[in-house]
């Protein structure tokens, strides 16, 4: 008897994904609402673009860009920060306030690639 794969028919033919172009923002900390700075959250935050252009300016923005991520989560909650039904949403927020600051094109999508609340 030879191994055969087993199939749980919920695999489907998808197109595969294209992912644009790749960077990374790190050292973000964050003190969330309500804290009085006993709590943090330490976040990297990976960004796509299918525009290099638009990661280039990021680069050049990145204090502007750091300013406006770490307003954002600090405005949040630990338990809202802490559901991970609410990454998806976050992750909107966030890239609807980089996207806002880019002129050169637009982050596609935003990827939470270290995420620790303390």
């Amino acid at each position: 008897m030879g191994y055969e794969p087993q199939s749980y028919g919920d695999e489907e033919e998808s197109e595969p994904v294209e992912y644009g172009e790749f960077t990374e923002m790190d050292n973000l900390i964050i003190n969330p609402t309500g804290t009085d700075g006993k709590r943090y959250l330490m976040v990297k935050i990976g960004f796509e673009s299918d525009k290099p252009a638009a990661l280039e300016e990021l680069t050049t923005k990145d204090i502007v860009v750091r300013d406006a991520i770490v307003r954002y989560l600090s405005s949040q909650s630990v338990p809202y920060l802490a559901a991970i039904e609410k990454r998806d949403s976050l992750k909107m927020g966030l890239r609807k306030r980089v996207n806002g600051i880019l002129e050169n094109g637009r982050i596609t999508r935003l990827y939470f690639t270290q995420y620790v609340i303390q």
